[in-house]
């Protein structure tokens, strides 16, 4: 499976981040399908190369 940012708004949060104030996060599903949720889209981006990179290097 390849490594996937998808940026999640409004209801799209989930609830408990919704409970902290945050209207826009990002999800990253790394290569085995595991979700990672990051604030920012730059905290995403890194964290996407991050998993791509290693994916790389285990093949």
């Amino acid at each position: 499976m390849a490594v996937s940012v998808k940026k999640l708004e409004g209801t799209d949060v989930p609830e408990a981040l919704q409970a902290q104030g945050l209207e826009t996060v990002f999800e990253v599903r790394d290569s085995e399908g595991q979700v990672h949720i990051r604030k920012t889209d730059e905290e995403a981006a890194a964290l996407a190369v991050e998993f791509s990179e290693r994916e790389q290097k285990e093949r």
